[in-house]
């Protein structure tokens, strides 16, 4: 298949295309492992086991001089490239796919994991969600749980998992554009209600007010790790003191209630754990 410039019109019937040939190609795997809900202090939370995750690499296990010559994203196969967005990014499949049409949205040039969002890294995640339901998270720094130092976002559909954490949570709130704690949430964050109608221009605006408010990137700031979630419904900004718990990498999909872990032991230690426990121990007390 060629590689396509992308845009809303082609988008996902280019990402569905692109992943059959992947998955018959045997360069992706579909995931269709079984999906457990377990319920912590009444509140979702999904576990599946992902046996390719025993392969993933992790950031703070990466050389970065030695990473550059080697950069998955600069030098992605074709196989998994599903096209560009503009001049800035491209859309990938990713190798490490928790769900079908697990995506991965990168800087078409090297830059750093960790620094915020611009307004085109936000317009992307926004596009994608246009298209499907579903979560797009960002893993801003080592602590956050990144397994990569090229800056990237990822994207999956939420349609296999029927109430997500956080969209309950927020659905109690109904206050919309205004940065909110939700008191159920025991750790620092910041969310904020959309209405769905919102131009990229306002949920940058947005974006940047809940950083500030969250003194992330400030001129104190030692350490600004942090997870941002975007859904078609909120946007959800969450500090990180932390990137593992019990020797596993804890990521952004686990703030919104979802965990994907290599084997069944290791999914039933979290369980075991504890969910919120979990949350607690890998983010800033409030």
């Amino acid at each position: 298949m060629s590689i396509l410039s992308l845009d809303k019109s082609s988008l996902w019937s280019v990402v569905k295309a692109t992943s059959n040939q992947a998955i018959a190609a045997g360069s992706v795997n579909k995931e269709d492992g079984e999906i457990h809900l377990h319920k912590d202090h009444q509140l979702p939370f999904y576990f599946k086991v992902v046996t390719g995750l025993a392969n993933k690499p992790h950031c703070e296990n990466l050389d970065l001089a030695v990473y550059k010559t080697i950069d998955p994203f600069i030098q992605a196969n074709a196989d998994i490239l599903v096209g560009y967005l503009g001049t800035h990014h491209q859309i990938l499949l990713s190798r490490f796919n928790v769900v079908e049409y697990h995506l991965v949205i990168a800087t078409r040039e090297f830059e750093q994991q960790g620094q915020p969002l611009s307004q085109a890294d936000l317009a992307a995640m926004w596009l994608l969600l246009s298209q499907q339901r579903g979560l797009a998270i960002y893993n801003g720094g080592v602590n956050a749980g990144c397994s990569q130092q090229h800056k990237h976002m990822q994207f999956i559909p939420t349609t296999d998992f029927k109430h997500i954490l956080i969209d309950g949570l927020i659905n109690q709130q109904k206050s919309y554009l205004t940065p909110l704690h939700i008191k159920q949430l025991p750790f620092q964050h910041l969310i904020v209600q959309l209405t769905g109608q919102e131009s990229i221009e306002k949920i940058e605006n947005i974006y940047h007010s809940m950083l500030n408010k969250l003194e992330l990137y400030g001129k104190n700031s030692q350490d600004v790790s942090h997870n941002t979630l975007l859904s078609n419904q909120w946007l959800l900004i969450v500090p990180r003191s932390a990137a593992i718990f019990s020797d596993v990498h804890i990521n952004a999909f686990a703030i919104a209630g979802l965990f994907f872990l290599k084997n069944t032991e290791v999914m039933e230690n979290m369980i075991s754990a504890g969910p919120i426990n979990i949350l607690r121990s890998i983010t800033k007390p409030t």
